[in-house]
């Protein structure tokens, strides 16, 4: 994974096997990318104005299934798309929450999944327009 600086190229994040899914939190300070292969999603503190990226760490280790495509949603929470088995994980983040809000909301950090019975069509391959 990396990023262009005008007409060069920054190398980023290495030792990555196959790299998907990238997205930012809703304050654009956290970015995530998911590793399909060993089943990890990562994050990384990111500064906007720069593009930089930290030093990543496991937000998720996930166990069964392999996680391909992700967004964020509004409120923070992940959506990750689980490849082959037709899944999506969420997961709402639990960090910096009070004891009272833990308690009221205890399903916090927690994954969810939902098996909804329907098959998608196969993606219609596109190279883009006619140069």
């Amino acid at each position: 994974m990396g990023r262009r600086d005008g007409g060069s190229r920054r190398d980023g994040v290495r030792r990555l096997t196959l790299s998907n899914g990238l997205g930012w939190s809703p304050e654009g300070s956290v970015l995530y990318s998911v590793d399909t292969i060993p089943g990890i999603v990562f994050t990384r503190a990111y500064d906007p104005s720069t593009g930089a990226c930290g030093e990543s760490s496991v937000a998720l280790a996930i166990d069964d299934g392999s996680p391909d495509a992700l967004c964020v949603d509004a409120d923070g929470n992940l959506w990750i798309a689980i490849w082959s088995a037709g899944q999506v994980l969420i997961t709402s983040t639990r960090n910096d929450l009070s004891p009272a809000q833990l308690a009221r909301f205890p399903s916090s950090g927690h994954l969810f999944t939902v098996r909804v019975g329907i098959s998608g069509l196969p993606t219609t391959p596109w190279a883009g327009p006619p140069r």
